[in-house]
């Protein structure tokens, strides 16, 4: 009989102004544990559209446990 005895999910996106990527960022879920990861792709870009950078961060994290609460 299979048990399945924990789940492994990867997150991948991108922060993008403009055909411009200012950041990507990253997540993994394991049984209770989510990590979180961002890399700054462009600093020039992301020092001017730090507020959108921010309002993406935040859509990223909110899909991530969105699609993880629902499992």
């Amino acid at each position: 009989m299979l048990r399945m005895n924990d789940s492994n999910i990867s997150f991948n996106g991108v922060s993008e102004v403009n055909d411009t990527v200012i950041a990507t960022f990253s997540a993994g879920y394991s049984g209770n544990d989510v990590y979180f990861s961002f890399n700054i792709a462009d600093k020039a870009a992301h020092a001017a559209n730090e507020e959108a950078f921010e309002n993406d961060l935040i859509a990223f994290k909110d899909h991530v446990m969105g699609v993880i609460a629902s499992m």
